[in-house]
């Protein structure tokens, strides 16, 4: 008969497994095959010893299950399944995997126009963000958050965020997300009547787009044609 130790490494290679085979069914867009992998691992836990592994795999399978249900907008469940990351991340400390829980939490309420709910959520990740180290989630959180503001025609604050993160992200070398702020501030200066300030943002992201091949380089023209 095997060990309650060989019962634990069988369960978390098979649930492993199972975890990837759904992330790659997501990646493809098969979102109810994902969906039915995930199951299969997290069902493949059921019933071990609540140790830190298990806890941990737990907590992963739970993530990516929310995120195919989200896919096919079955908001209920997906948002069971975020609080269960969220509480097993508090309970074996994985401050990580605790800030995604969240940051997937804001966005969920957000898509179902809870904006106020998505807010606090995501001031919650951007202090766990902040708190260890997590500069391109920090990056993310202050422009989810500027989104939220402009949303409400907040042009102020959301600027105020939008500078952040530009500053942010080139800091770290992340040329997307320091082009996807540029584009947004952009819009937000030509909402306010800045226009020089936007038609400076909006080259500034047409520069790192076309260095990257950006599809999105067309949008800024766009923008810029149009002040």
């Amino acid at each position: 008969m095997a060990s309650q130790d060989e019962r634990i490494e069988s369960a978390i290679a098979d649930a492993t497994q199972a975890n990837d085979a759904g992330v790659r069914l997501i990646d493809e867009g098969r979102f109810v095959a994902a969906a039915e992998e995930l199951r299969k691992g997290l069902a493949r836990l059921r019933g071990l010893p609540p140790v830190l592994v298990v806890k941990t795999g737990e907590a992963v399978l739970s993530g990516n299950l929310a995120q195919a249900l989200v896919r096919q907008r079955q908001f209920a469940p997906a948002i069971e399944l975020l609080e269960r990351q969220a509480r097993l991340a508090r309970e074996t400390k994985d401050l990580q995997s605790y800030g995604n829980a969240l940051s997937s939490l804001g966005s969920v309420y957000l898509e179902q126009g809870d904006d106020a709910k998505g807010e606090r959520f995501f001031e919650e990740r951007l202090a766990i963000a902040r708190r260890i180290g997590d500069k391109k989630g920090e990056g993310h959180t202050l422009n989810a958050l500027a989104n939220i503001y402009l949303a409400r025609k907040q042009y102020g604050p959301a600027i105020d965020l939008l500078t952040k993160r530009v500053a942010l992200a080139e800091a770290i070398g992340d040329r997307r997300g320091q082009a996807t702020s540029l584009l947004t501030l952009g819009t937000a200066y030509g909402e306010t009547s800045r226009r020089e300030e936007a038609q400076a943002a909006f080259g500034q992201a047409l520069e790192l787009m076309d260095g990257e091949g950006d599809p999105r380089a067309q949008q800024v023209k766009a923008a810029l044609a149009q002040l």
